[in-house]
């Protein structure tokens, strides 16, 4: 199998459907959007620069714009929570659920950009909304990210924040619980877990290379590349793929 065929035809079956298509309207060619996928995943797993994209994926500039409109827009949170939705239902999502935040050290380019500063928090409500601290906070280790996560018993992510790097553990607990809804047949979508348990949440924290190093400017752009990461850690799931 060649090194650049990153998304089985099972995992592209559970989220085709909620991607963008072409619309039939003359203009440009319409770019293949699982190859868009794949290039955007290629990029955060090897971590290099968008600029170093192989050829075989078209112009780096239409993934990062792809990247972009995505994260901007909350396509991959609604094929997210489609997905829980969908483990819910088959029951593969394990309600006792667990809390972690890995720092992320950020690189110097990714915090070339204007924030504010000096208690500034950031928006943990809204996650499409780019907070004024963008993300960043200074920690022992200079500048910095937290990705916090709240992952069921499988230790798949259920929901995912951003943060300033000093932002602590526990008090990010009760945001994240905030934001589970889990979305039912029928009745209201579920809120609360089984149980609730500390860190060691995750499996594999460093699947994806840029999330472990931040190299993103925006908060959203960042965070949009870790629920990626969830949504293909749940199509794996779902499908049954190694």
């Amino acid at each position: 199998m060649s090194r650049f065929q990153l998304l089985s035809d099972a995992q592209w079956d559970l989220i085709s459907g909620f991607l963008p298509g072409p619309t039939g309207r003359k203009g440009r060619p319409f770019s293949d959007a699982r190859t868009m996928v794949k290039a955007i995943e290629y990029r955060y797993r090897t971590g290099i620069a968008w600029r170093d994209l192989p050829v075989v994926f078209g112009p780096w500039q239409t993934v990062w714009k792809w990247h972009r409109r995505m994260a901007g827009d909350g396509t991959w949170d609604r094929v997210h929570a489609a997905l829980l939705a969908r483990a819910d239902a088959t029951g593969k999502l394990d309600w006792s659920v667990s809390v972690d935040s890995p720092i992320a050290r950020a690189h110097r380019h990714a915090t070339n950009i204007t924030r504010v500063t000096g208690g500034a928090s950031s928006n943990y409500n809204n996650s499409l909304i780019e907070p004024p601290d963008h993300g960043f906070g200074r920690s022992r280790d200079g500048l910095s990210t937290k990705l916090h996560h709240l992952v069921d018993g499988h230790r798949l992510p259920l929901v995912i924040a951003v943060t300033p790097g000093q932002a602590g553990d526990s008090p990010m607990r009760i945001p994240l619980l905030e934001q589970l809804r889990i979305a039912r047949p029928i009745g209201r979508p579920r809120t609360r877990p089984d149980r609730l348990r500390g860190d060691k949440a995750l499996r594999h924290p460093q699947t994806m290379a840029r999330p472990a190093t931040r190299y993103d400017k925006l908060a959203i752009v960042y965070r949009s590349a870790a629920v990626l990461n969830a949504v293909l850690a749940w199509t794996r799931h779902l499908g049954d793929t190694p």
